[in-house]
């Protein structure tokens, strides 16, 4: 689903999982190894720009099972590429990004389409800072501009851009990297989808429910700007009178010394003592 609005990536990606072998070439010299790390022992170093078949992938595309020459063994897949057309491709994808970034977008799923005039979608992305790190994840939001469909119920996108980027743990100038990044491989010219995609992605986007019984309300975010100590309570605050001390209460229900004097509270900091 979806595929056709990501031929962007078709110079960067890589089939995932194939049940037969894929044409592919390599992007650099490179490794042939007898298993997927770069611990396992070098078969050959396969020259760049060599063609090569793709046997199968790991899911997140980061290590390919490939044959080449008569040999056969893994490589690492940022530096695989298809050459097949992408109407053969199929998901998740991976691609090489800048300082070593390794990049992972899974099947998108349509989201809205406006009046029948902006179409938008979620990308769920994998990123690694290295190859070898661990994946931090997030979503990727991407939109166009679409016209009337056609007889053959075809519908032309243009100006797709990026719209989104959601992954809490990236630092923004990590965020703003991959925004360029990937902004800089969206087509220029307008491309064609299919009327019943969309349809049908959208139906299965909006079937999503939450489910009866489950509290998912939002948590009390709270912000201070000056140092400060969070004070718990064992639900709202009970006072009770400081016997032998006029207008002084204390809050019954935690364990901390709070004081409320003529309306000003008083917390005695039990770090210090």
């Amino acid at each position: 689903m979806f595929r056709q609005f990501t031929a962007f990536m078709s110079s960067f990606l890589l089939v995932a999982t194939s049940a037969l072998a894929t044409s592919g070439q390599v992007t650099a010299n490179l490794n042939l190894r007898s298993g997927p790390s770069t611990q396992d022992a070098i078969i050959l170093t396969i020259p760049n720009g060599s063609a090569v078949e793709i046997l199968d992938c790991n899911e997140s595309g980061s290590w390919c099972a490939i044959s080449f020459g008569g040999h056969s063994g893994f490589a690492s897949g940022r530096y695989v590429v298809l050459t097949v057309p992408e109407s053969a491709t199929s998901f998740p994808r991976a691609y090489a990004g800048k300082n070593d970034t390794f990049i992972v977008l899974y099947e998108p799923q349509y989201s809205a389409w406006t009046d029948f005039k902006d179409l938008h979608a979620l990308i769920a992305t994998e990123v690694r800072r290295s190859e070898e790190a661990e994946p931090i994840f997030g979503v990727i939001g991407v939109s166009a501009s679409t016209t009337a469909v056609t007889e053959d119920r075809k519908v032309i996108a243009s100006n797709i851009r990026v719209t989104q980027l959601d992954f809490s743990s990236l630092y923004r100038a990590e965020l703003e990297g991959l925004a360029v990044g990937v902004g800089g491989l969206l087509p220029t010219e307008p491309i064609t989808l299919a009327e019943e995609r969309i349809l049908a992605g959208l139906a299965s986007y909006q079937n999503v429910r939450d489910v009866e019984g489950i509290k998912a309300d939002p948590p009390v975010i709270l912000v201070s700007y000056v140092p400060s100590r969070l004070v718990q309570t064992d639900g709202p605050a009970i006072f009770a009178p400081v016997p032998g001390s006029q207008g002084i209460e204390f809050v019954v229900n935690t364990n901390w010394d709070i004081l409320r004097v003529d309306g000003s509270f008083w917390i005695r900091d039990q770090t210090s003592g």
